[in-house]
């Protein structure tokens, strides 16, 4: 078995520190006026973390290419979908009901409306199959599929193994082909329901990622003669996406939906080069900052699991200030909490010898 490559767990905390991000700021976007200061800030820092759920899918990409590369074959099928089931789909179905009765049962239960077990089991089934029991569990969704479709993707890389740039570009094609379709059928028939949760989407960048992964120690060696330009590109790309953003809801200009798309995925790429640079680096230089990032990023399956929920109760439990100091003070104040409190409850809960049930493995 190949060594663990130790920078990926610092890359991890950096993507899921945007997902905090996205999520504590959520509220904001929607909560404040439109063009004011407050609104500006929280809705940039919002769009800036977006690289999250794709440099998430990039290190899943990264990290299944690097581990099988060398060895896969066809009787490792059933191993490989057994450990994702007892370590991937189990803590899913057991936290889609734990937000299900938080968001649909305890509310009714509470108020003492009447509710229907029957059609409330077919909702929450429902709801199971496409991520919605919580507003970030459709991440599971785009990694079912992954994991569905990777002994294809694998069997096609090691064809390809000596020429990574042509798998890249026939994962580029797909994606771009799923893309045209939406901007051929949303016109004629109206948005795509659940556009994001499709695999497709990032294809192009899970194909990066596989290729990096079948290649990692000879793409860091190049990644480490450009120096900081990844750190500058992620700030250019993020810059830009925010941008979009501003125009839009400003109503000074509406960037085609093909410009949204090119910049977030330049920018999610950009994020992954950035990271691993800047993880590399903290490593080297930086040992004690290097071990608490280290320390987030490998809680982090089970910070993104527990964050919305400690979120959420924070929110309905405090109430926010009516000025606009203390308005943004206290969101990012629940960013922290909400931080501190999953990681302290995912280290603690690892002393449990059945921890994997609720947080993988």
């Amino acid at each position: 078995m190949k060594s663990k490559i130790e920078e990926l767990d610092i890359v991890r905390a950096f993507a899921m520190i945007g997902v905090l991000l996205i999520h504590g700021t959520s509220q904001a976007t929607v909560s404040l006026a439109v063009k004011s200061t407050t609104h500006n800030l929280f809705l940039a820092v919002n769009r800036f973390s977006l690289f999250a759920v794709p440099v998430f899918l990039m290190l899943s990409a990264l990290v299944l290419f690097y581990r099988y590369g060398d060895e896969w074959d066809a009787g490792r099928i059933r191993s490989f979908y057994s450990k994702r089931i007892k370590f991937i789909l189990l803590p899913y179905l057991i936290w889609s009901v734990v937000y299900y009765t938080y968001n649909y049962i305890w509310p009714k239960l509470k108020l003492g409306l009447p509710w229907q077990p029957g059609e409330m089991a077919a909702n929450f089934l429902e709801r199971l199959l496409l991520g919605q029991n919580g507003p970030h569990l459709y991440y599971f969704i785009l990694m079912f599929q992954l994991y569905l479709i990777f002994p294809l993707l694998m069997s096609l890389a090691k064809r390809l193994r000596r020429a990574p740039m042509l798998f890249i570009a026939l994962c580029v094609a797909i994606n771009a082909a799923f893309y045209l379709f939406t901007y051929w059928y949303t016109p004629r028939y109206g948005p795509i329901p659940q556009r994001a949760t499709y695999i497709f989407g990032y294809m192009g960048l899970i194909g990066v990622g596989a290729m990096i992964g079948m290649h990692y120690h000879r793409f860091v060696q190049r990644l480490d003669r450009l120096k900081l330009a990844p750190i500058g590109f992620m700030a250019i790309s993020g810059s830009a996406l925010v941008l979009c953003y501003l125009l839009s809801y400003w109503g000074i200009y509406r960037p085609q939906t093909i410009t949204f798309d090119i910049v977030f995925h330049l920018h999610a790429l950009f994020s992954a080069a950035a990271f691993i640079t800047l993880s590399r680096w903290l490593l080297r230089r930086h040992r004690p900052l290097s071990r608490m990032f280290t320390s987030l990023g490998s809680a982090s399956f089970g910070i993104y699991l527990t964050h919305v929920l400690i979120l959420s109760i924070l929110r309905n439990t405090i109430e926010l200030p009516s000025t606009t100091a203390g308005y943004s003070l206290y969101t990012f104040g629940f960013i922290v909490i909400t931080t501190a409190v999953s990681w302290i409850f995912v280290k603690m809960a690892r002393k449990w010898k059945y921890q994997w049930i609720l947080f993988g493995r």
